[in-house]
């Protein structure tokens, strides 16, 4: 897979990168039949709230943990805005 999207985000999320209190690349498992966080992953957290980027072919998907029951968070719309922003194609579940 091309990971040109992915790498790309990475780069456009680069000031929120610097702010945050947890940020990170992590490798999901590739074989993993149905694994939503395969290949390579992108990251942050700031307090209670945790967003992971990951790429599924030709699209961006994000996927927000917060530790409690909320369906979007601060970060995440910051995450969204700033992918939007650079028109990268993003896919939303």
């Amino acid at each position: 897979m091309d990971w040109t999207i992915l790498v790309n985000a990475r780069k456009i999320l680069d000031n929120l990168w610097e702010k945050t209190d947890l940020r990170g690349r992590c490798w999901g498992i590739v074989k993993k039949e149905g694994n939503p966080f395969k290949g390579t992953n992108i990251v942050l957290a700031v307090g209670d709230e945790l967003v992971l980027v990951s790429q599924d072919n030709d699209h961006l998907k994000i996927h927000e943990f917060v530790l409690v029951d909320n369906n979007s968070t601060s970060l995440g719309k910051q995450v969204h805005a700033l992918i939007e922003e650079a028109m990268l194609p993003l896919k939303t579940q």
